[in-house]
């Protein structure tokens, strides 16, 4: 199931992994925090949003299961 997101992460804005991730559609795929963090820190260039970005996705805030 993880790589069949892949090509649709390689073009997503940070901001659209972010929302996934909030919404859950990248965990019910098998995404965990590390490596989505991972992937963005490996795509985007380093700046103050994708420090943002990153400080989300792993804190354990940004995903909440309803």
């Amino acid at each position: 199931m993880k790589g069949s997101a892949l090509p649709s992460m390689l073009d997503a804005q940070m901001t659209d992994l972010l929302e996934w991730w909030e919404s859950g559609r990248l965990p019910a795929l098998g995404f965990v925090a590390d490596e989505v963090g991972g992937f963005v820190r490996a795509n985007f260039e380093a700046s103050e949003n994708r420090a943002v970005v990153l400080d989300r996705l792993l804190s354990g805030d940004a995903f909440v299961t309803t």
